[in-house]
């Protein structure tokens, strides 16, 4: 006589494997744009920090000059603008405006309007604006109070540069 056996059958087995496959993709999709979102959250909380220093620093500045550099208690701030081909490279793209470079380096708009445009690498974002643990590359425009990432932060297809690009 045959004993009846309980066990899992090949067909259960295949049906569990399945969901199980089903279940890890929807979950690592999931994950995936989670990720995706904190990440654009960090872009923008660094860009806020970074605007709410600059806010602070304008209203100490006498920016009716034209200068080409900005000081704050008689220290230049941030890089000339040309240091960094990419910082001219995303001014360019973000701005859409045409820049032209003098024999000093320094950069204007056609026509002549110097830019003030700095350029403020992560390390000089903390030693001179004091933002702690900065990882991006900006470019700041004092006068206008104007912050724009060097690099973009890509988000679901779209480059992200300025906070009111968000």
């Amino acid at each position: 006589m045959l004993k009846s056996e309980k066990g899992i059958t090949l067909v259960i087995l295949l049906i569990t494997v399945i969901i199980m496959v089903i279940l890890a993709s929807v979950g690592i999709t999931y994950g995936t744009a989670s990720a995706d979102e904190v990440q654009l959250q960090t872009f923008s909380y660094e860009l806020q920090q970074i605007q709410g220093r600059v806010d602070v620093i304008h209203e100490k500045m006498n920016l009716e000059s034209e200068t080409s550099y900005i000081t704050l208690n008689g220290k230049v701030l941030g890089q000339n603008i040309t240091s960094s081909s990419a910082a001219v490279g995303t001014l360019k793209r973000v701005t859409g405006k045409d820049y032209n470079t003098t024999s000093d380096g320094e950069l204007y708009l056609n026509g002549g309007t110097n830019t003030i445009y700095r350029y403020f690498s992560k390390k000089a974002l903390q030693q001179q604006l004091e933002i702690k643990n900065a990882k991006l590359d900006v470019i700041i425009n004092f006068k206008t109070r104007e912050i724009i990432s060097v690099k973009p932060h890509k988000y679901e297809g779209k480059s992200y540069y300025r906070l009111e690009d968000i």
